[in-house]
């Protein structure tokens, strides 16, 4: 039997981060995941990397997007086999993998590959099925972090020939070797859209199904209408406000139908109706921890559960699932298991993206926020149509609004839409950190042409619709 300072169940971004914390303070470090010979978790494996990779193959191969000024050749059909964008995507996750490895070396962390279950509040055993072998682990702390798996419903066919779940096309169990010509998407959250548009981007004639009557409604209304019109202009079929009454295969063909009762075929359906948290093997009646009735692991703002040894972090205690946040409540959570000084950050100010066709960002107040809460509230817009840089990477389709106090000219949100949203977006991070008027963009120099000229622009939008001088300091 071994022992360690910290055993992290779970390598995605909040292990990862959490374990390379406290190697570098010394800690003598297990990590534990259940993919055999594979570090990385969800994020690297299913989700982030390999979906936005494939996102950034599609775009290279099709030039979808582009001004007809630089529209590409159309691709051959053997640059759009789905063996093809394996190939792509799975050379980035070896790189990614070999990169994460190394990480770990260079800090001692050791790893061990297998199904972990906790024995009693100091003890894991790990099953590695691989090789019929199970180890028993004891350590001072313990963190959880074995994220989420896709939520799939009894009455969803899933056989992932024509029915998949939202793992879909890294599975090991994916049976499809031919490109979809049309398909079902079930959910219009981040997950489901993502792929709706990536397929949609490849000519699949595409199909969306979901219970909203909008598309992202934490996400400002202007931005929602502007990637809705896009989506339009991309003979999406929307079935809105309605859930599916019945999924099903027949005649090598799958097939939705509503609870409006519409009937829709295509190849393939994806299931993309939300992600439950990976907690169910993990013995926790064991320890003393405690979850929400979803099976989210509570936590304090440390990432401690109601066991003082054993924290949690990641996409395993719910919202906002985001690998950018994971990293953050990995460190936050390693510093607290080793008593060390913590500096948060305000999580009112973390970004977020979503990787659409074009793609979204945010940080800050949206406009139905500062209507709620009685904010008086200026927007200027910029329109990528007149930004330099847009125009010569043809890249036209985007907007970035800025939302700001009326009387005070401070900003309080940026909304982007379109070509490197979720780069452009950090520019407004920054000045909603430091507490900057929206004149900080007409008195700053960027570099020129940029995507940053687009901030310029919509301060003076902005500033156009006032009829009052810069508040004194």
């Amino acid at each position: 039997m071994q022992k360690y300072h910290v055993c992290i169940i779970g390598s995605g971004p909040s292990g990862e981060r959490c374990a390379i914390e406290c190697g570098t303070n010394g800690f003598k470090t297990l990590v534990v995941d259940k993919r055999e010979r594979k570090v990385g978790g969800v994020s690297l494996h299913v989700g982030t990397i390999p979906s936005k990779t494939l996102r950034e193959v599609i775009l290279d191969i099709t030039g979808f997007g582009l001004s007809f000024y630089l529209q590409k050749k159309k691709p051959e059909p053997k640059e759009l086999t789905l063996e093809n964008l394996y190939k792509k995507v799975g050379a980035i996750i070896n790189c990614e993998q070999d990169v994460l490895e190394a990480r770990f070396r260079s800090k001692n962390i050791d790893v061990l590959y297998g199904e972990a279950r906790f024995v009693d509040k100091n003890t894991v055993e790990i099953f590695n099925s691989e090789r019929n072998t199970t180890y028993t682990i004891k350590a001072d702390k313990f963190v959880v972090a074995t994220g989420t798996e896709p939520r799939r419903p009894l009455d969803v066919p899933f056989d992932w020939e024509f029915v998949y779940d939202s793992d879909f096309i890294f599975s090991p169990k994916n049976k499809r070797e031919k490109l979809p010509e049309s398909m079902i998407v079930v959910g219009a959250g981040v997950i489901g859209m993502e792929y709706a548009l990536m397929f949609s981007a490849l000519g699949v004639n595409v199909s969306i199904v979901d219970r909203k009557n909008t598309i992202f409604p934490y996400i400002d209304n202007e931005i929602n209408r502007y990637l809705l019109d896009i989506m339009m202009s991309m003979n999406i079929n929307l079935y809105f406000n309605r859930n599916y009454k019945e999924i099903g295969v027949k005649e090598g063909k799958a097939y939705v139908v509503t609870t409006k009762e519409d009937k829709i075929e295509a190849d393939c359906v994806l299931f993309a109706q939300g992600r439950v948290p990976s907690t169910k093997n993990l013995n926790l009646e064991k320890t003393g921890v405690k979850t929400d009735q979803r099976g989210y692991i509570l936590t304090n703002e440390h990432y401690q559960t109601d066991n003082p040894n054993i924290f949690a972090c990641g996409d395993v205690i719910g919202y906002p699932s985001l690998a950018s946040t994971s990293y953050e409540q990995g460190r936050v959570a390693a510093r607290a298991l080793m008593g060390l000084p913590i500096h948060s950050h305000n999580p009112h100010l973390f970004p977020f993206a979503i990787y659409t066709i074009p793609e979204i960002a945010s940080v800050g107040k949206t406009e139905d926020e500062l209507i709620k809460e009685n904010i008086p509230y200026e927007k200027g817009i910029g329109y990528y149509h007149d930004v330099s840089k847009a125009i010569i990477k043809g890249r036209r389709n985007g907007m970035l609004k800025i939302l700001f106090n009326r009387e005070t000219w401070e900003i309080l949100g940026v909304h982007v839409i379109g070509d490197q949203a979720a780069e452009i977006v950090h520019i407004g991070q920054v000045a909603l950190e430091m507490g900057a008027k929206i004149d900080y963009f007409l008195n700053t120099v960027f570099n020129y042409p940029t995507w940053a000229e687009i901030y310029r622009i919509a301060a003076f939008n902005g500033i156009n619709k006032l009829t009052c001088d810069l508040p004194e300091n």
